[in-house]
This record gives C-alpha cells, sequence and structure tokens, in this order.
C-alpha cells in the first residue's frame, strides 16, 4: 500500500542518518546530510510540514552556501561548475536523469509561457536555460538534492506556521542569489496567502524540470 511505501522510505532512510557519515566525498556518493535532505523532501511531500522544515534546518546548519549566479559564465550548454569531481558548492548530492535521445534533440523547444515566469531581474532564465541563435532554449540545470531546495523547504514550515518573517527572510537568502545584484528588491508578504503564494511561484522557478515543484 501507499502507507506502507512510505513507512519503508523513511525507515530506511532514518536507518541511513544513522549509519552515513559526513566526510568529503565525491557528490554521486551519500552522506548524512544527504540522507536528512531526502527525509525531509519525502515529509514534505507527505504533508508534514513542520518536521520537513526541521530536518532541512540541520542541513543548512551545517552548510547554507548557495552559488551566486551573477558569477556564473552564462551562454554555453553548461554553465555550472563540472560538478564530479570538483564539486558544486551548494550541492549535496549529485544524480542525473536518465539520457534520452530527446533531450540532445536540435529541434527541441521550451515553452514560451514556461520562459516567461522568469522576471527581467531573475538570473535563471539565461543561467537554467540554454539559448541558441534560433531562439530555441534548452534547459541546463542539475538534479539531485542541494542547500536551494533546502531552504525552499525551510520556508515553506516557516510559513505554514505563520511565522512570515523567518519565512520570507529564508526565501529573500535564495533570491538574493538568483536576482541580478543592480536590481534586488526584497520579496514582501503582508499575510500567510502571499507569502505561500510567493513561495510556490519561487519553487516553481528554482526547481523547473525536476518535478518537486
Amino acid at each position: 500500500s501507499q502507507e506502507q511505501s512510505y513507512s519503508r522510505i523513511l525507515a530506511d532512510l532514518q536507518e541511513a542518518v544513522g549509519l552515513l557519515g559526513d566526510g568529503t566525498r565525491p557528490l554521486n556518493r551519500p552522506t548524512r546530510r544527504a540522507a536528512l535532505a531526502l527525509l525531509a523532501r519525502v515529509n514534505l511531500h507527505m504533508g508534514r510540514f513542520q518536521l520537513a522544515g526541521e530536518l532541512a534546518g540541520q542541513v543548512l546548519e551545517s552548510s547554507d552556501a548557495l552559488i551566486d549566479f551573477n558569477t556564473v559564465r552564462t551562454g554555453s550548454f553548461n554553465v555550472f561548475p563540472e560538478i564530479l569531481p570538483n564539486g558544486n558548492a551548494e550541492l549535496l548530492f549529485f544524480e542525473s536523469r536518465m539520457g534520452y535521445g530527446f533531450f540532445g534533440n536540435a529541434v527541441r523547444r521550451v515553452n514560451p509561457g514556461l520562459l516567461a515566469i522568469y522576471g527581467p531581474q531573475d538570473l535563471r532564465r539565461s543561467v537554467l536555460f540554454y539559448h541558441t541563435a534560433a531562439g530555441a532554449a534548452y534547459f541546463s540545470g542539475f538534479d539531485g538534492l542541494g542547500n536551494a531546495e533546502m531552504m525552499l523547504i525551510a520556508a515553506e514550515s516557516e510559513i505554514r506556521a505563520d511565522r512570515l518573517e523567518q519565512g520570507m527572510a529564508l526565501l529573500n537568502r535564495l533570491w538574493a542569489k538568483r536576482c541580478r545584484s543592480s536590481g534586488f528588491a526584497p520579496l514582501v508578504a503582508n499575510d500567510r496567502s502571499q507569502a505561500m503564494a510567493i513561495l510556490l511561484a519561487e519553487r516553481e522557478r528554482e526547481l523547473v524540470w525536476r518535478g518537486l515543484r
């Protein structure tokens, strides 16, 4: 049953947290922080928002590093540093999607409606998508577990608990690393409903094509 499946996933991850270490290792090898991050993601999916936030907070206590997209070189198919073996400052665990031929097809296009959700100050449109001379756009992000997702989970937990100031502060820490430095303006919410709308929009922009929105 679905309940049994989730119970087994949680039990395996909780066991992994106790067995894994956090030493330096290639990012395609699991660590305790990666197991905690996956636990946070699963609990968010289950609607256990407070626990998900606590787990995400534990992950971020060790390191909450984020890549400043103002420093990322754009205009190439892969704008991020080589993940293996050099690493990625905000990544906890690296995994790649299946290499279907479709994803390398030169005629593939991204829906303009998707690109339109990124405002003029949002650097993710340039960094997460590859734009060709013909105007086509290709996705060039990464999969796996990372600090940005944990920050979004922690922010959601705070907002759902009506701690809007703390939740919006987390969202703005992420937004500051994804926005043009010259055009940064903090995200502001007057109530829980507005804060949740901002949060969900940020999840859509940050976690595009990762099945996590």
